[in-house]
């Protein structure tokens, strides 16, 4: 009998569900996507499929985070350099998690 064995984690996940902006390793705009969960050490988005979507290596994430509760929270932006440790094919959906590398603004 197989024993289902969960992931290992260095950070606690909180589930979230903010408007990202994903960049290329240049900085060029790739697409717009959700991060459906973050912690101290990454993120994990959810990006539909397209041929330029980049897989592996350095990327750049803007978060979108809300300061307060409520409808009205204030959101600020959040900027990362991200290494890509890991993608998962969801249906039309690719699931990207990151490493952060380096917090820039």
């Amino acid at each position: 009998m197989a024993r289902k064995v969960g992931q290992r984690r260095r950070g606690q996940r909180a589930g979230t569900s903010a408007p990202t902006i994903l960049r290329d390793s240049a900085r060029r705009f790739v697409t717009r996507c959700t991060a459906t969960n973050i912690s101290e050490t990454g993120v994990f988005l959810m990006v539909r499929a397209q041929p330029d979507l980049p897989r592996e290596g350095e990327v750049f994430v803007e978060i979108a985070l809300p300061e307060g509760k409520g409808r009205d929270a204030i959101r600020r932006t959040a900027v990362y350099c991200c290494r890509i440790v890991r993608t998962q094919q969801i249906g039309q959906l690719v699931g990207l998690g990151m490493e952060f590398v380096q917090k820039l603004a």
